[in-house]
């Protein structure tokens, strides 16, 4: 059954509710309204921010006045994950965000200080690690790289507790910034 959009604008509504859709069909999911609307907003967000945490989804539902529960969404979110349409990266200090998968095997780049996703073609990458995988007589069933880093806006910003260039007239020199 479809959903019934919510966003303002019913043209893009009717875009993401088309594409929740196929993608639950795709992963042979039954549409209920709750997988339909959190999809709704995954893909919304992913579009606008390269992914989403649970409370990013759990506002952006709320604004749109879906009766989403937290733990639904955390339920909704580990079948999507389980079915392969959608990918969860969880860094050591930071919330967890949740990415569209768009293609059966992806690669994705996510920055460890901002928390931003990219997608990455690495097919030569992945056509080689399977082939190894494969002469090891290993069976693969998936295959999801995730680089971590720092994207380009975060790279270009000096880190948190950056050591001082060496100095050797200056005492405390290369110590980390306090």
């Amino acid at each position: 059954m479809p959903a019934t959009p919510f966003a303002p604008d019913g043209h893009a509504a009717a875009g993401l509710t088309q594409a929740a859709l196929a993608m639950l069909a795709r992963c042979h999911k039954r549409p209920t309204l709750l997988r339909i609307h959190l999809l709704e907003s995954l893909l919304a967000l992913d579009a606008d921010k390269g992914g989403a945490t649970v409370d990013e989804l759990y506002l952006h539902l709320q604004q749109r006045r879906a009766q989403i529960s937290v733990p639904s969404i955390y339920k909704v979110l580990a079948e999507l994950v389980a079915a392969h349409a959608v990918d969860r990266h969880a860094a050591e200090q930071a919330p967890t965000v949740f990415v569209i998968r768009r293609a059966e095997r992806m690669t994705h780049l996510v920055c460890s200080s901002c928390q931003a996703v990219q997608s990455l073609d690495a097919s030569a990458l992945r056509q080689r690690l399977l082939a190894a995988a494969g002469a090891e007589g290993f069976e693969v069933d998936d295959v999801l790289f995730t680089v971590r880093g720092r994207c380009s806006a975060c790279a270009a910003r000096p880190r948190a507790g950056a050591a001082r260039p060496a100095d050797p007239g200056q005492p405390g020199a290369g110590r980390p910034l306090r």
